[in-house]
């Protein structure tokens, strides 16, 4: 499922500057709580997310054996940290969508597999660092309003040579140049109003307003390789999704700092601060 920014430094609130930024993250959390009741029979065995189990599973199945200890980070109703544990790993779930959990504890129980509300507005994972063996996030980074600072989290947990596996909208793909384009039409005025009398049509809107990182392959990898994340092959199928797997190691405690500043340009040059600018181009 998802997250939003989690990026998070300190359990302390943030100061008031960033209230736009929570504005998006509750509207994030709203989405998925309200889609919460019907998420897990889209992992059921006809279910049309149920490819994404093994998406995940066989390049850590190849990368790190279990019992790792594995990080699902916007876990939704828990699915992919089931089917993990399944495999043997030991997994914790987390996710900022209350209902998600809820769903998840539920389904599951809360003896094999630790379930972790986040806060909706902190500045840190609620995790020590390096504890974790490798991190997967299915369909979370798109939804995240501040992916630099989340990244940083995430390789702040991962253990030294951990895995990081997540997949994002492929840009170039079909489907996803649709949504471009939809997401033109529906930023008009009209469409706007109209969509207020039609729910499905105002549900998409919302979709194409949230799932708003758009990011080209590089441009994630070079996001990534700033916090010691080098990008590895993970051994997937050819098919293309509107998904794309991406998957990295972290290979040094810290990144040198020569290698720190030339991400650092390369940052500058392909993510804008505003991310939504990426959309536009």
């Amino acid at each position: 499922m998802v997250t939003e920014h989690v990026t998070h430094a300190s359990t302390s609130p943030v100061n008031a500057g960033l209230a736009t930024n929570r504005v998006f993250a509750e509207r994030v959390r709203e989405l998925f709580n309200s889609r919460a009741d019907a998420w897990g029979r889209l992992y059921g065995p006809e279910g049309r997310l149920v490819w994404r189990l093994a998406e995940f599973a066989e390049p850590l199945k190849r990368l790190v054996p279990a019992p790792a200890k594995i990080l699902d980070f916007g876990c939704g109703t828990g699915d992919l940290s089931m089917h993990l544990w399944t495999l043997g790993y030991r997994v914790t779930g987390c996710d900022i969508a209350e209902l998600m959990i809820a769903a998840a504890r539920r389904n599951f129980g809360s003896t094999m597999i630790e379930w972790v509300d986040l806060e909706l507005w902190s500045t840190r994972l609620p995790f020590a660092s390096e504890s974790f063996d490798a991190v997967v996030a299915s369909s979370v980074l798109e939804y995240v309003d501040d992916p630099e600072l989340l990244i940083g989290e995430i390789a702040r947990v991962m253990q030294p040579n951990g895995f990081l596996l997540f997949n994002v909208p492929d840009p170039q793909h079909p489907r996803r140049k649709r949504e471009s384009l939809a997401k033109q039409v529906t930023d008009t005025m009209w469409i706007r109003r109209l969509a207020c009398a039609m729910p499905r049509l105002d549900r998409y809107r919302r979709y194409l307003e949230l799932s708003k990182n758009r990011w080209s392959m590089v441009e994630w990898e070079t996001l990534s390789n700033f916090y010691g994340l080098d990008r590895i092959d993970p051994g997937t199928s050819v098919h293309r999704r509107p998904l794309a797997l991406l998957a990295f190691q972290k290979c040094d405690r810290e990144a040198p700092a020569t290698r720190r500043a030339s991400a650092q340009r390369r940052i500058r040059d392909c993510v804008p601060a505003d991310p939504t600018a990426l959309e536009r181009r």
